[in-house]
């Protein structure tokens, strides 16, 4: 699975959100229950694998440093594979 930025529409350039798709903090939750969130690391290149899900639907967020904090980037599926996502400020 990967992420990567999406179109610019906001002061944060592409280039900005591309750092912090790659080695950035993901977080997935659980979208009908929230106690079954988890989070997890990308690495250098955007691609992050989430082990352990549960059965269901996840939103992912992914932390920027130095904005208003957590961007949205899609939705997936526990057990789907080459997820991806696009981060849009």
């Amino acid at each position: 699975m990967s992420l990567r930025a999406g179109a610019p529409r906001s002061p944060i350039g592409l280039e900005d959100l591309d750092q912090f798709a790659k080695g950035g903090q993901l977080f997935l939750r659980h979208t009908s229950d929230t106690s079954k969130s988890q989070s997890t690391q990308t690495d250098d290149s955007g691609n992050f694998a989430a082990k352990g899900l549960v059965e269901g639907t996840y939103e992912a967020q992914i932390y920027v440093q130095g904005t208003n904090g957590m961007r949205k980037c899609g939705t997936l599926k526990a057990g789907d594979t080459n997820a991806k996502l696009v981060m849009v400020p």
